[in-house]
C-alpha cells in the first residue's frame, strides 16, 4: 500500500526540492 504515492510531487518526474518533500521522499527510501 503506496499512498504517498497520491501525494502530488511524490512523483519522480514532479520531485521538487521542498523541504517537506525531501523528509517525505527520504521517510519512503528508508521504509524501502
Amino acid at each position: 500500500i503506496r499512498d504517498d504515492d497520491e501525494l502530488p510531487g511524490l512523483r519522480e518526474e514532479d520531485m521538487e526540492p521542498r523541504p517537506a518533500q525531501k523528509e517525505k521522499v527520504a521517510n519512503i527510501f528508508v521504509c524501502l
